[in-house]
């Protein structure tokens, strides 16, 4: 039998976006942009297409400076950098801190909540998910957030600091929409009109598509899920085409 699977890898903003020079306003502020960090003031961007999401690796010491320096620029939603065991995100809209204890995590909005979870909060304390230090369980979090601007915000942010990558960056910055970084090849395509990128923590920039005429799914599911889902599946097939009386 034919079984049909169609998906999407991520989701995508299908307006026009503008281009955020992040390489200048460092330039201009004395950090050296170069392909190795030879120097404590050496940055390197990684300028792989022109997407809602950069990647910045220098040294861990100047993530705070180049934090608020990019709070600053046009376009830019947050950038997020490690602080000892801690995430720092450092927006326009404010200031604050991801905690994590096993597999539960705490957010702390210090100046403003640049990720909007103060409504979430309070819900997920008032049902009870949190406990006394204020850490909520993952998957907790999942479910509160799954519809929220910013999907699974914690859980994501974590990995991408941590083991999305072999080597993380030591910043990365999200954009607004609208709002994208690439390389200078790609200012011609913003000129001729073309629409449409993918990155940023949004949830127009993150939630993808899942369809199967074979399985029952859940109307929303973590990247992970969909891969095991598919798995099992694959697995389940070639067993059956083992037996199968044709072979």
């Amino acid at each position: 039998s034919l079984d049909i699977v169609v998906f999407s890898d991520h989701g995508n903003n299908m307006v026009q976006n503008n281009h955020v020079d992040l390489a200048q306003i460092l330039v201009e502020n004395g950090y050296q942009d170069g392909a190795a960090l030879e120097a404590p003031e050496d940055f390197v961007l990684i300028r792989n297409g022109f997407v809602s999401v950069a990647a910045l690796y220098t040294d861990p010491d100047n993530a705070r400076e180049i934090a608020t320096l990019f709070s600053n620029l046009e376009g830019v939603d947050f950038s997020v950098y490690m602080d000892r065991q801690s995430i720092m995100v450092n927006g326009s809209s404010g200031i604050a801190r991801i905690d994590r204890k096993g597999e539960r995590y705490l957010y702390t909005a210090l100046d403003g909540d640049p990720l909007k979870l103060g409504g979430t909060i309070q819900s997920l304390r008032q049902h009870g998910k949190s406990d006394k230090q204020g850490f909520v369980h993952g998957n907790d979090w999942w479910h509160a957030t799954k519809d929220h601007v910013y999907p699974d915000p914690l859980h994501r942010i974590w990995q991408g600091l941590h083991d999305l990558v072999e080597h993380p960056a030591t910043l990365l910055v999200s954009f607004k929409d609208g709002y994208a970084f690439g390389p200078a090849i790609f200012q011609q395509q913003i000129v001729s009109g073309r629409e449409g990128t993918h990155g940023a923590l949004l949830a127009n920039h993150s939630n993808g598509f899942f369809m199967t005429d074979f399985m029952q799914v859940e109307p929303h599911n973590r990247p992970n899920v969909v891969a095991g889902l598919l798995a099992t599946a694959a697995t389940a097939k070639q067993q059956a085409n083992k037996n199968s009386p044709l072979d």
